[in-house]
Order: C-alpha cells, then structure tokens, then sequence
C-alpha cells in the first residue's frame, strides 16, 4: 500500500524546453508538406493579396498579419506566392504551438504534457484548416501562449520585463483580430499585482503604444494608391471606423448578440465535437487550473471565445472562422489534464513505474489526439492536391472579353480575383467590383484608377441603386462586357435580365440558348475530373464549386426551367453531401417541378444533416402543411422554429400555425397566429392576407 504524498510541480522553466520546439517542429512540418498548393476559398485571397502588397486588409485592417504574411511571402524562395502565404500561416501555427507549450510550462507543468496540450490543440481539424490557408487566425494562439506566459511569470517572478512584454502584447492586438480585445484586460488583471508599481504601470502602459504602433501601417499604406485599400483609413476618423469594424457592424446589425441555439450547437461541433480528445482534456484541465492565479485566464479565454463566436460574430461559424482561440486555450487545458495525470500515478507508484505510466499516458493520448489531424476527414493531406479555387478563376478569367467589368458577390470570386491580379498580375485590365461595395469609394476608386475607362462615370450613389447604375453603364458603353456572379436573391431588383450561363458565371446574350446549362454542367464536370478525389478531399472545394453549381439551379429556377434546375442542385447536393442547406435548395426545386415525394425526401436529408437547423425544420414543415397536414412532426417542427428560429423564420411558423388552424375551422387561432406574424415581419405577405381572409370570414358569419 502506498502512502499519499504531497505532489509538487516542476520548477518553470525560463527557456524554450526541447519538448516544445519538437511539437512546434512537428505541427510546422507537416502542415507545410500537406498544404494546398495555392489560392484557398473564403477570404484567403483578400487577405493574400493585402499581405502581398502591404495593403489594407476587411477591418480591422490585421496590420501585424499583414507584415508577417508579407515578410514570408516576399522572402520565401520557393512556390508561388499563394503557397508561400500558405506556409507563413502553417509557421504562425508552430509558433503558436511553442507558445502555447511555454504558457504551460509558465504555469507550472510538466514539459511534456505541456507540449502534448499544444501540439492538440493546433491539429484539431479547424486549427489546420487555418494552419494551411492565408487566416489570421493561427495568430490567436501565438498571442495566447505568449501573453499567458507573459502574465504567469510577470507574478511569479516579480519581473517588470514580463509586464512589459504583457503591454507589448496588448497593444499588438490593436493590429491583430478584434476577439483579442476581449481578452487583453483579463490578461493584464491576471498579472495585475506587479502593476501596483507605478514604474511597472508606465513602462507596460509605453510597451503598449509601441504595440499599437503597428496600426501605423493601415493610414501609412492607404495614402500609398493600393489596389487593396479598404475603407481608405487615411485620416482618424476613417481609421477608427475601420478598427472598430464600423461597416461590418452595420452589415450584419441584427445578428449581433442573437446568441441562438443553431449557432451554440454549431460552435461545440466545430470545436468540441471534431477534437474529442481535446475537448474533454481541456475541459478537465481548465477546471484545475482556475485555482491558480493565473490559471482562471484560460477558462475565461475560453468563454470569450464562446462568447464572441456564438454572440458577437456567429456570422463567422458558418465559414468555420470562430474557435481557434477557444481551441488554443483548451490546448493548455489539455496539458493541465495530463499533467494532473502524472501526479495521480506518481502518488500511487514508485518513481520508475510513474515515468513508465506517464509515457504510456503521453503516447495514448498523442495517438487518439492526432487521430484526427492524419485520418479524418479534414485531417492532414486532404487539402495537399486542391487546385479547385485557382482552376475556377482561370476558368473565369479565361471567359472574360477585355475590358470586362465583373459584378462578384461571393467571398471566393471577391477575394481570389483579388489575390489573382493584385498578387499574381493576371488580366489586369478585368474591373473587378463587389456588389455589395459598388456604392463606396474606397473600394471603387482602385479600380478606376487602374482602370480609367472601366467606369468613367461612377460616383458615390446609394448601395439600393449603385449596381444597377454600374450595370446600365458598362451596358450602354460595352454591352456583351458584363460578367456576373448570379448572387441569389441578393441582387434580384439590380440584376440584368438578358444573362446566361457562361461557365463559371453569367453574362449578356441576345437571347436564351436551350444548350447554355447543358453546356455550363459539362464545364464544371470536366472540372471535377480534372480535379479528381484528391483535389475534391477538402470541403472548402466540395463547397465553393457546390454553390457555383447552385447558382445555376437558381438561375433555372428563375428562368422556369424547374428540371434544369433539378439537375443543377442534385450536382450541388452531390458535392456538398453534409450541407443542410444544399439539400433544402433541392428540396424546394423538386417541389416546384411537382416531385413532392423527392421533395419530402430532400426535406428530411437536410433536416437529417442538421437536427436543430431551424430553416430545414421550416423547409419541411411547409411541405407537410400543404400535403401531409396531418403529419405528426408538424406540432414539433414548427415548434422548433419559434424556438431557435430567426425573426422572419418564426413569422413564417405563425403564418402556417395560422393556415392549419384554419383549415380546421378555428378562425380565432388562426388569426393570433396570423396577426403574431405580422407583429413580428410587419407586412409579412402571407400573413397578412390570411389576417384579411380570417376577417372577412368572421365578418360574413356574424
């Protein structure tokens, strides 16, 4: 029988230890072997193209991305620059890995389950996927482990220069991601004894605001005539507008702090769920830590970052763009865990025992963590052969006449044309314009100065009329040199109506050919092939060329061409095979071309796919209502909706609540349901003309 001893941790160590540099080596070299060979999806070639030419990036701006990624791509001596770009986020990511491994030991574990922790957390599948594309988000986790240790030293060693190195690492947040706003006072409050001293204080406070010194370059920069100048931040108030994400803000006001339970259970997929191992370590060890006086900052910057992904941002979750920091801070949960773990078995074995017993431990759990990074589905490799995104742009550039005008929406077509000509100099004389930014000049003025003759006669004008003041331009001056991206429904008032597919978009024709989508389909099949399963591993592909795929579903639909539109989001559904929302497009298409048992079962696909997705739910329950009304799931499916549905969402519940109620008789409950709809989407159209029938009806038997 053993008897219990007092465990003690080891001494923290003041430089880097072996076993840190081996994981950050180990995460470095194989994110780099495994890393696309070019441009990703998403905003990769926005942010590439800013790093490329020390321009301004979306706000904030990522001043101190940008001068990394720009130091890397320039003087790396090897790929082309998107693949370079590539491998300076695969490098931030090692680096985060030593970091996050110096945190740990800072706090006082074990070298090894310290580098363990870290090494997880930067190979969960979200973490690589931002590991092995041009992301600033690797550099959440450098600046986590940095300021960690910088805070656990700063009070265990009464050091001024570790405050100091606290206030330099809080005023480069400035530069970095917003999220680490959040973080920087409960950083600065952890270590907040040795700023009692008023000497401390003003050094951190001078550390600080050479920090925020990086900023510097966003209005030095944008006076420079960039091709990438977001928001022209040339004077305070545009650089403050542009630090505070004034625009982004605006953009998506209403989703701010919604805080719904689709986003909750989307945040705890991405990041819980797709590194298990992880996840219940971390979870474990952040508990243990909190009794430490430094140790609480992990739990909280993991709570910030559910905070910030499911409330502030969940606009972000469905790109994957939240939970790095989240993942960074249950890394060194992680260590905490298994470090606790060590002390278990030394208390109850003899010395030679426990050693064995903690490299039984450290080798199980390194196996089952890094499960996920070389055999999941997004684990390592997969995106080594995707070539998707920079094949479609060729395809788009290549169809493009000269002196063409692009009308883009999505991010892929936005950013990457970006990145194509400002980084790589293809088809300068291609103006490239977001629709959503037609109307502002900062993002119009680049192109015209480039481009003179593209759009001679723009000027600032509403975002409602801008688009289509650009369209009726370039039509009455180059009428075939339109190219669009078809956009949905987000352009529908604006979008000319003489397009045609044009394989990967849209443009003018004197008139339909019953051959264009045919031919469109056998274009992006050629693609696929050329791909082949390796270039199609990465989800991001399977996604990106699923919603060009889907654009032309949409565009049949609206031409009436419902089999056509079938055809064209069944292959959309096919590459996209774990997206609800894919599925609920075709759910809708086989609807209208009367196949209501194919559309039932796509319905049920989607909702499948996403148990709580309230629009699935939705899609479903209005199918049933028309019918199947006496379907037994309708009661659940719409209640599902009001639940965790969106404002419009649960207007449309109301509305057919209301049209079942009426179809049964019960006029007073359909017209609360009706008139509960319109109070929620005032002049909800199917609400308020079942409002004004249930009157009418009322009113003629009385």
């Amino acid at each position: 029988m053993h008897t219990a001893t007092t465990a003690t941790t080891e001494p923290a160590a003041r430089s880097p230890d072996a076993s840190g540099l081996a994981a950050a080596a180990l995460t470095g070299a194989g994110l780099i072997l495994t890393a696309p060979p070019g441009l990703t999806w998403l905003d990769a070639g926005e942010l590439g193209a800013a790093a490329a030419e020390l321009g301004v990036a979306h706000p904030p701006g990522f001043a101190a991305f940008v001068l990394g990624h720009h130091a890397v791509m320039k003087g790396l001596p090897l790929g082309d620059l998107a693949f370079r770009g590539n491998v300076a986020s695969a490098l931030v990511a090692a680096a985060a890995v030593w970091a996050l491994a110096g945190a740990g030991r800072a706090l006082g574990l074990r070298a090894w389950a310290a580098a363990l922790g870290a090494l997880l957390s930067m190979t969960a599948p979200l973490a690589m996927l931002h590991g092995q594309t041009i992301e600033v988000y690797s550099g959440l986790g450098l600046w986590l482990g940095l300021m960690v240790t910088c805070a656990a030293r700063a009070r265990a060693e009464a050091d001024g220069r570790w405050a100091l190195g606290a206030g330099l690492l809080a005023g480069l947040a400035l530069g970095h991601h917003p999220e680490l706003r959040l973080v920087v006072p409960l950083a600065l409050l952890a270590g907040a004894p040795l700023l009692r001293r008023p000497r401390v204080v003003v050094g951190a406070v001078l550390a600080g605001l050479v920090g925020a010194m990086v900023v510097a370059l966003l209005p030095l920069r944008s006076e420079a005539g960039l091709w990438r100048d977001w928001g022209h931040p040339a004077h305070l108030g545009a650089l403050w507008d542009h630090l505070s994400g004034l625009r982004i803000r605006a953009a998506y006001a209403d989703r701010f702090f919604s805080f719904e339970l689709a986003d909750l259970t989307l945040y705890l997929e991405q990041t819980l769920r797709a590194a298990p191992v992880l996840a219940l370590a971390g979870l474990v060890g952040m508990v243990r830590l909190a009794r430490r006086p430094v140790g609480w900052l992990v739990a909280a910057t993991w709570f910030v970052d559910l905070v910030y992904s499911v409330g502030l941002n969940p606009m972000g979750l469905v790109d994957r763009q939240n939970g790095v920091l989240g993942l960074a801070a249950l890394g060194i949960g992680a260590a905490a865990s298994l470090d606790g773990l060590a002390l278990w078995l030394r208390a109850r074995m003899a010395t030679t025992a426990a050693l064995g017993g903690e490299a039984v431990v450290g080798s199980v759990v390194l196996m089952a963590g890094l499960g996920g990074a070389l055999w999941a589905p997004e684990g390592l490799g997969v995106r080594a052969a995707d070539r998707g995104l920079p094949r479609l742009l060729g395809a788009a550039l290549d169809d493009a006449p000269p002196e063409a005008v692009a009308m883009v929406v999505s991010d892929s077509f936005a950013a990457g044309l970006a990145f194509a000509q400002v980084a790589e100099g293809a088809r300068p004389d291609v103006a490239v314009v977001v629709r959503q930014h037609a109307w502002d000049a900062s993002s119009i003025d680049p192109v015209r100065r480039r481009l003179p003759h593209a759009l001679p006669d723009w000027q600032p004008r509403p975002p409602a009329v801008a688009v289509g003041a650009i369209v009726a331009e370039v039509g009455a001056r180059n009428p075939r040199g339109l190219r669009w991206e078809w956009g949905r429904d987000l352009d529908a008032a604006e979008r000319p109506p003489d397009l045609v597919p044009r394989f990967p978009w849209f443009a003018p024709a004197a008139a339909p050919n019953p051959e264009d989508l045919p031919r469109f389909m056998a274009a992006m099949g050629r693609l696929i092939a050329q791909l082949g399963p390796e270039g199609l591993a990465a989800v991001e592909t399977r996604r990106g060329l699923a919603q060009v795929v889907s654009d032309l579903g949409f565009h049949a639909l609206g031409r009436g061409d419902q089999l056509g539109a079938v055809r064209a989001l069944e292959a959309a559904a096919g590459l996209d095979s774990t997206s609800s929302g894919a599925q609920t497009n075709l759910s809708q298409a086989r609807l209208r071309a009367g196949d209501v048992p194919g559309a039932t079962a796509a319905a049920e696909a989607a909702l499948t796919l996403a148990p709580t997705d309230a629009a699935a739910a939705l899609n479903l329950a209005r199918i049933l209502v028309n019918y199947a009304p006496a379907d037994g799931r309708l009661a659940d499916l719409l209640a599902q909706v009001l639940d965790a549905g969106l404002v419009a969402q649960q207007a449309d519940a109301h509305t057919l609540l209301g049209v079942l109620a009426g179809n049964r008789g019960d006029l007073a409950t359909a017209g609360a349901h009706f008139a509960e709809a319109v109070a929620l989407v005032p002049g909800h159209a199917e609400a308020t003309a079942g409002l004004a029938q249930v009157r009418r009806q009322q009113g003629a038997g009385r």
